[in-house]
């Protein structure tokens, strides 16, 4: 197979030119000249027109045997008279059999000679022969095709085809039948249906192509599941969701038969249809009965369940007090039900008590023994709904967290073993006093001179038996007066002593009372205020009955912005080391306004203790609190004074200054500053270490 190679002569100016085509080789397809057996073609035209209207005629034209010559005769009648336009030239295609037009896919091999441009308005005619192929079934077109070699294709009657066709004898037939069977028969609504699809070729030809469909259906409509994972894996779903299928068995061989698996699930009770079809292949099939085959299976009602094995869903519940004290009793509440379906025997709660309880007969029900601290229950039968409960009565004889856990179970299996168990846990606490009275006074950390110095005062009674004739007294500081008792009524003042006394009277236990104290400052410095709480009642806890409140009075006349900044110098330090910390104050006012009564204030956090050795005079320490007096700042100046600790544990030491004045301070945001070391432990002994010392090295590097 293969193109015609063209090769052409100019003709333009020719008035009979001939286009020379000579044909490549093939086996399907042979060209014939017009003149001579050399295959050469002959177009014949005076001149080119501008336009042109084509016909092709082939002689025979009917159905032709193979190898038969047949004679393609194309006529071009062009136009006159009409001003040229451009050349006119055209391509004459031969298709092989089977083939219907130049651009169909496959159309090779083909023929094509391309004629000389037509530059003369006059007709010419073209004659080329064709060898008939020999392939079954298809036809041979001629088409010519006029191009203008400006515009293109004229776009008028521009090509003509002339067909003939092949007389070939049809292949020979394949018989090929189906085949189906279904299993179980009948089958239970619900369950797996298995058919059987076979082909069989019954011919002595292989049968190819062989591609037969099966649709499944129930009498009432589609209520019918495919099972497609366990369908073979050569079928294909027809339709998304439809059970039918499309089976591709390829080649079956002569005498041979082929199956595939379809399994469905019906689900409605009504007889249930297979149909399997083998619709026209490639090959004629001289015997269409047996291209189809249905069968019907019966579906029944599913069998029932079988009844479940006898079950009791048995719970437990316990309940017990939150919090008791040491010595005294503690009950177990238990509770017990069955949520079926079935009769519970047998039913036993046994409870293991833990630590810190000891096992009291008298206040347990009498169903439960105690053998070595498992406490057992025997609460017989439970039929479905049956609700028991039972008390287990203990002595709490150890301080601490009681977690007790019982648990319940029958001779029948429990569908639920999740609520067979219960735990309750219980605080055991030391038994309080009868009464302990505390005090606690809180109040602002600045207020400006001779503005409201609210103090909040709260007296609890933290024991168990109520404290009566409560008082809680104020001694007024010096440079203050009383103002009001705020919105409490319980609190009365004595100007000459100077004393506020609030009665409370009896404060039950546990319970709280609180009061209000207004005063007056008429002072410019820091006030510390004192309550303390004492009542008729024994008090077995002294230390916590005062407390006391500190508060800066500060003039607002006379404003400076003070700043702190904190160093430790090190990072990181050893047990033992110590740590000296640099603080710095300074006074932010830039108009050379002094700042009075200057101080800094750096309470000690655990983990370090003062050294007065290395520490600045300024600084005194009372109770861990180191007070550095500063006294007057000038404006824009600043002091530093230095802190000497020393570490007495391992772990993280954060230590918080804060600095204060006579003055209100417009921005208290930077009035503190916080340094952090990190204290480890020093290394055991015997542990590597390291050493270091001064080295002197002279000019030879000795």
């Amino acid at each position: 197979s293969g193109y015609i190679t063209p090769r052409a002569t100019d003709t333009s100016s020719k008035t009979g030119g001939q286009v020379d085509a000579y044909p490549l080789p093939t086996d399907r397809l042979d060209i014939q000249g017009e003149k001579d057996g050399r295959g050469l073609v002959t177009a014949t035209w005076p001149g080119g027109p501008v336009s042109a209207n084509v016909t092709v005629t082939a002689s025979p034209s009917g159905k032709v045997d193979p190898d038969t010559m047949v004679t393609l005769t194309t006529k071009v009648t062009t136009s006159t008279g009409v001003a040229p336009v451009g050349q006119i030239r055209f391509v004459d295609y031969t298709k092989a059999n089977g083939s219907t037009s130049p651009s169909a896919p496959d159309a090779c091999p083909c023929s094509n000679i391309t004629g000389d441009f037509v530059t003369s308005s006059q007709d010419g005619t073209y004659v080329k022969r064709v060898r008939a192929g020999s392939l079954p079934y298809g036809s041979d077109h001629a088409i010519v095709a006029i191009f203008d070699d400006l515009y293109g294709e004229i776009p008028l009657s521009r090509s003509a085809p002339a067909t003939y066709s092949v007389n070939v004898p049809p292949p020979p037939g394949v018989d090929v039948g189906l085949s189906l069977t279904a299993t179980p028969e009948p089958v239970k609504v619900g369950s797996e249906l298995t058919y059987t699809f076979g082909v069989t070729n019954f011919s002595s030809t292989t049968a190819t192509a062989v591609m037969p469909s099966l649709f499944v259906r129930n009498v009432t409509g589609n209520e019918v599941v495919l099972e497609a994972t366990k369908t073979s894996s050569f079928c294909r779903v027809l339709l998304p969701g439809e059970p039918s299928v499309e089976c591709d068995f390829g080649e079956v061989a002569a005498g041979a038969t082929e199956t595939a698996t379809v399994v469905v699930r019906p689900l409605r009770i009504r007889p249930q249809v297979a149909s399997g079809s083998l619709f026209k292949g490639p090959q004629p099939d001289p015997n269409p009965d047996n291209d189809f085959i249905e069968i019907s299976t019966e579906v029944e009602s599913a069998d029932p369940p079988p009844p479940p094995d006898p079950s009791a869903d048995l719970s437990v519940s316990v309940q017990a007090p939150a919090r008791v004290d040491d010595g005294d009793g503690l009950l177990y509440k238990i509770g017990s039900y069955n949520a079926g379906p079935d009769t519970a025997s047998d039913v036993t709660i046994t409870d293991v008590l833990p630590d810190g309880v000891t096992f009291d007969p008298d206040t347990t029900s009498p169903e439960c023994t105690n053998d070595a601290g498992t406490v057992t229950c025997d609460a017989g039968d439970y039929e479905p709904g049956r609700i028991k409960n039972v008390t287990i009565g203990v002595t709490a004889d150890q301080v601490g967290t009681v977690s007790n856990t019982a648990t319940i179970q029958g001779d029948l299996d429990d569908p639920s073993s999740a609520n067979d168990s219960s735990t309750a846990t219980t605080v055991v606490r030391t038994p309080p006093p009868p009464a302990d009275l505390s005090i606690v006074k809180t109040a602002p950390s600045r207020v400006v001179y001779r503005a409201d110095l609210v103090y909040k005062i709260a007296v609890t009674n933290n024991g168990a038996d109520a404290a009566a004739e409560v008082e809680a007294t104020d001694v007024l500081p010096e440079g203050t007066r009383f103002k009001s008792a705020g919105t409490s009524s319980a609190c009365q003042p004595d100007f000459l002593q100077r004393v506020v006394t609030c009665d409370f009277g009896t404060v039950a236990g546990g319970a709280t009372e609180t009061a209000e104290i207004v005063i007056i400052s008429d002072v410019v410095r820091r006030v510390s205020n004192t309550a303390t709480v004492a009542g008729d009642t024994a008090d077995p806890d002294p230390t916590n009955n005062s407390s006391t409140a500190s508060t800066l009075v500060q003039d607002p006349f006379s404003p400076a912005d003070l700043s702190i900044s904190k160093s430790a110098g090190v990072l990181q330090a050893e047990v033992g080391d110590d740590i000296t910390y640099e603080l710095e104050v300074r006074n932010n006012n830039t108009d050379n306004t002094s700042a009075f009564r200057v101080a800094a204030i750096d309470e000690l956090p655990d983990g370090v203790t003062f050294k007065s050795e290395g520490t600045s005079d300024a600084c005194t320490e009372v109770s861990g609190t180191v007070t550095c007096d500063l006294g007057q700042i000038f404006g824009a100046t600043s002091k530093t004074v230095e802190i000497v600790v020393t570490a007495t544990r391992a772990g993280t030491v954060s230590n918080t200054a804060t600095v204060e004045g006579a003055g209100v301070d417009p921005d208290p945001t930077n009035d503190a500053a916080t340094a952090v070391v990190q204290v480890t432990a020093p290394p055991e002994p015997g542990a590597l270490g390291f050493a270091t010392s001064d080295v002197e090295v002279d000019e030879g590097g000795t």
